[in-house]
């Protein structure tokens, strides 16, 4: 018995349009999946090839575990700004203890972007460089 794919070659070599085709192969398909044939049978039979998907698989784990180092880094940093800070000086400014809290709020909750983080560690910079009482001494 010719497989599915034999059969599309021999509409195609026929004449047939590529939407007729299309269309028989949809109604094929769904006919065999009702007769309770799997999607991987089905396509199987229509010449589709399995894709080795370790490969794949390994590359988004590199990704993933460089965005992690990367995010734990940028975390530890932050978290030794927010250390770096003197709680009673920072309390005297209404403005400057919102922003604080915000940070260390989002630091301990649902977390920044790398955005975000930048612009609190310039923010942070600035500080040093205008309140400077408002840190502790670096050892």
């Amino acid at each position: 018995m010719p497989t599915l794919a034999d059969q599309v070659k021999s509409y195609e070599k026929a004449g047939f349009s590529t939407e007729e085709i299309s269309a028989w192969t949809k109604n094929k398909a769904k006919e065999l999946s009702e007769a309770g044939f799997s999607t991987q049978e089905i396509a199987k039979d229509l010449g589709y090839k399995e894709v080795n998907l370790k490969p794949i698989r390994a590359a988004w784990e590199t990704i993933i575990n460089l965005g992690r180092k990367e995010h734990e880094k940028v975390y530890s940093e932050l978290e030794a700004l927010v250390n770096s800070v003197k709680v009673t000086e920072v309390k005297k400014s209404d403005k400057h203890n919102k922003y604080y809290l915000s940070v260390k709020e989002h630091l301990e909750g649902d977390g920044i972007t790398r955005f975000h983080f930048n612009s609190i560690k310039k923010t942070f910079e600035q500080w040093k460089q205008t309140k400077p009482n408002m840190f502790k001494k670096e050892k």
